[in-house]
């Protein structure tokens, strides 16, 4: 009787020991595989989430420190003083000037929160078409997790920010590690501008991560999770490809 119990204890499987977020966050840029693989066994979605949401308060905070206000809230209204319309718009929004100041600062964390949440829908809802066990907490743990190179974007509006010698500080001086800034130079008169503007060079990472984390979390093969993960994105960006030639 003792000798079978000490079998049956031995066959036992043993547990992988809990890991810290800290040691996930790294394994997701060193060793995805692995890291998605011990999601999959333990998904959970706080920890990057709320990295990326901390980062984007502490910018948006620190932009609405240095920021030249009235500079602001006059550089996105309509400038043409000879058109009533225009000037009707400037009078509404100067006494609402505070909520502009709030949206241009605060409105990436709720962008942030929304892709993520479409991610993960999409996600779930692809999982349940083609018979893949899951939960709606793995494909949020995929998205998130995979979004964890977004924080490098941090790096460029602090050193704008650092540097910056007047308020005059647009949104689009803060970013330094879009496609436009980066390889394209576009004005933004130019069909492309807005497409390559909100491309960044962290996107491929972003696919790559995602791609690995749906193999692993579906069991299905890398085409199968390549064409689950960048599908929206050649639709959507296709479609604006399309109509900025139209």
């Amino acid at each position: 009787m003792t000798a079978d119990l000490m079998t049956e204890q031995v066959a036992q499987p043993k547990q992988a020991p809990p890991m810290s977020n800290v040691k996930l966050a790294w394994l997701v840029l060193t060793s995805p595989k692995e890291a998605f693989a011990y999601l999959r066994e333990h998904p959970r979605f706080w920890f990057p989430l709320l990295l990326l949401i901390l980062g984007h308060i502490a910018v948006a905070l620190w932009y609405l420190a240095v920021v030249d206000r009235a500079w602001l809230v006059e550089s996105i209204l309509p400038s043409d003083a000879n058109n009533p319309q225009a000037q009707e718009t400037r009078d509404v929004a100067g006494a609402i000037s505070g909520m502009i100041l709030f949206l241009t600062a605060f409105g990436p964390v709720f962008d942030l929160v929304i892709f993520r949440t479409l991610d993960a829908v999409y996600y779930f809802l692809v999982a349940n078409a083609t018979n893949i066990r899951s939960t709606f907490t793995h494909w949020l743990a995929l998205s998130c997790w995979s979004s964890l190179p977004r924080i490098a974007l941090f790096i460029a509006p602090a050193i704008a920010l650092l540097v910056a010698d007047d308020g005059q500080i647009s949104k689009g001086d803060l970013q330094f590690f879009s496609l436009n800034d980066v390889f394209f130079h576009l004005q933004s008169n130019e069909p492309l501008f807005a497409l390559t503007s909100r491309l960044t060079i962290l996107h491929p990472l972003v696919w790559l991560l995602s791609i690995i984390g749906m193999r692993e979390l579906s069991g299905r093969s890398v085409v199968f999770a390549s064409t689950v993960v960048l599908l929206p994105w050649l639709c959507i960006y296709g479609v604006r490809v399309i109509t900025a030639f139209v």
